[in-house]
């Protein structure tokens, strides 16, 4: 590449150094040539640089434009790109963690759960704890914001409906709902909890 005088200091400019620009303006171009100006240049190899990104695309597309750049130059380290930390922000951190998982007292096999297990799991456990100070009845905070939430668990305007039955079904069923107090929304089961433990921990 054909570089300015901004990116020539980028290049060879040695320690760390934050590359400030726009999109399109050249950026992993400038990394590129950076890696290989280290390797061919100050001796370094391909497995000695950290090199992280945002997205998994982004540290795809870096290590295919990283290798293209050793292979033109005719670098045995073009071989070992597979291999070395070009990656996301994400990946490289979940890899200490697995790596030095005994030291965070996490299992060998640990992994990163989806989002929306999460969601389920959340879900099963809030409406656990739910039960639980529902069945009990003692608690002066506890029973105010129920009594605060439970009217959004049946608030939905119903349609308008020529069968009789279908709406005495959804009465009932809203009724149901009002008076056993739950709620319903992951939203709403999260600023309960939110506002719960705070009122907790300063009343």
């Amino acid at each position: 590449m054909k570089a300015t005088k901004e990116q020539e200091k980028a290049i060879v400019t040695e320690g760390n150094l934050i590359v400030s620009a726009g999109a399109g303006s050249g950026k992993t171009s400038v990394l590129s040539e950076r890696v290989l100006y280290f390797i061919k240049e100050k001796g370094f190899h391909i497995k000695e640089f950290l090199i992280v990104t945002f997205t998994t695309l982004a540290a795809s597309e870096m290590k295919e434009r990283i290798r293209k750049v050793l292979k033109d130059n005719n670098l045995e380290d073009a071989n070992d790109v597979d291999v070395s930390q070009i990656s996301t922000f994400d990946s490289y951190a979940f890899s200490i963690v697995k790596k030095y998982h005994f030291k965070l007292g996490l299992p060998s096999n640990v992994s990163i759960i989806d989002e929306n297990i999460l969601g389920v799991k959340f879900r099963l456990k809030a409406k656990e704890k739910l039960e639980q100070l529902y069945s009990k009845q003692d608690d002066e905070i506890f029973n105010n914001l129920n009594n605060k939430y439970k009217s959004l668990s049946a608030k939905k305007p119903a349609q308008t409906v020529n069968n009789n039955q279908k709406k005495s079904e959804t009465d009932a069923q809203s009724q149901k709902t009002e008076q056993k107090g739950y709620i319903p929304s992951l939203y709403s089961v999260t600023k309960f909890f939110c506002e719960y433990e705070y009122a907790a921990n300063n009343y």
